[in-house]
């Protein structure tokens, strides 16, 4: 798979970075049939794709339209997306230095299932900021809810939760 140095293409994948590497998670092929599980890290001092190794059995689904965030030079998170059986609200950190896997059991889930979030991490604390639903349309509501947890607590608390509606962004998906 990566005997050009290149990661396969591929689309709707979660990505983060460090100082001088960038961490590409999942993501669909050109046939959306076709669902990633891996890490590829591009290292901008070598300008080379290299394959992240994990270990253990316990690890994320394949799975798209995720996100991802560094919490520091070692430690990626990634949560939600969209696997083989639907909508995730599931909450993943991966060590770079153990190249584990470990879910994070969470709390308090909003009653919206998300498939596109924004992750964060100030001073050890993720934000989980709107989010959508599935299907042949998909809804992003602007504005309308800040989730906070820290991470060592394994909770999410809502921050900000806005009472309206009216701004949104909708698009009919292929």
């Amino acid at each position: 798979m990566f005997d050009t140095g290149q990661v396969n293409q591929r689309t709707s994948f979660a990505s983060t970075h460090t100082s001088n590497r960038l961490y590409v998670h999942g993501g669909t092929g050109n046939n959306a049939a076709v669902l990633y599980d891996d890490i590829s890290m591009f290292d901008s001092a070598t300008r080379k794709w290299n394959p992240v190794e994990s270990y253990g059995e316990h690890a994320p689904s394949k799975r798209h339209s995720h996100m991802a965030v560094m919490a520091d030079e070692y430690r990626m998170f990634i949560y939600g997306g969209i696997d083989g059986s639907g909508t995730k609200n599931d909450l993943w950190e991966f060590n770079l230095l153990t190249c584990m896997w470990h879910e994070f059991t969470i709390e308090d889930t909003s009653p919206t299932v998300y498939d596109a979030v924004l992750l964060y991490v100030p001073m050890g604390h993720l934000l989980l900021y709107g989010g959508g639903s599935t299907g042949n349309v998909y809804s992003f509501e602007v504005g309308r809810s800040v989730r906070c947890s820290h991470l060592h607590d394994n909770l999410w608390k809502t921050i900000i939760r806005a009472q309206f509606t009216d701004v949104m962004f909708t698009f009919a998906s292929n």
